[in-house]
């Protein structure tokens, strides 16, 4: 993993930043990070809910999105980008208090083309597992 990188992630897992305006608009925290692997979570707040008064689905793909991209990000190049270019969730159950977790991991860490699997779970229960594809632009 590049030095530069590292350093940002630990200065978002310190809390001092934020690795994107979306990812702190629902308030994303970085737990933990490792080679080709991210543990990110956030507080459930009623702005997350449903009008069922459940988390929202998108918030729990949003969560895993940050969650994989963070992923990847200990995989590629300085100066690579990559984007989203598939996302697929299955939910198992709802929830409506506590803290998300969401456990990322690549699983297919190609040159151009990277795949990422992700279960975003609460209160020791797993709500979602979401899976991701990833086009990498190599600028290296």
């Amino acid at each position: 993993m590049d030095t530069e990188v590292e350093k940002f992630l630990i200065t978002w897992q310190n809390g001092d930043i934020s690795p994107s305006p979306s990812a702190a608009l629902i308030g994303t925290r970085l737990a933990s990070f490792s080679d080709g692997k991210a543990e990110v979570t956030m507080e459930l707040t009623h702005p997350h809910m449903n009008s069922s008064g459940t988390v929202q689905g998108g918030i729990l793909c949003a969560l895993a999105d940050v969650a994989m991209g963070t992923a990847i990000v200990t995989k590629i190049e300085k100066g690579d980008q990559f984007t989203t270019t598939n996302l697929n969730a299955m939910f198992y159950r709802p929830v409506s208090k506590g803290k998300l977790v969401a456990a990322a991991r690549v699983v297919y860490p190609g040159r151009t083309v990277m795949h990422t699997e992700c279960d975003v779970s609460a209160n020791g229960k797993i709500l979602a597992k979401i899976t991701a594809t990833f086009a990498v632009k190599r600028y290296a």
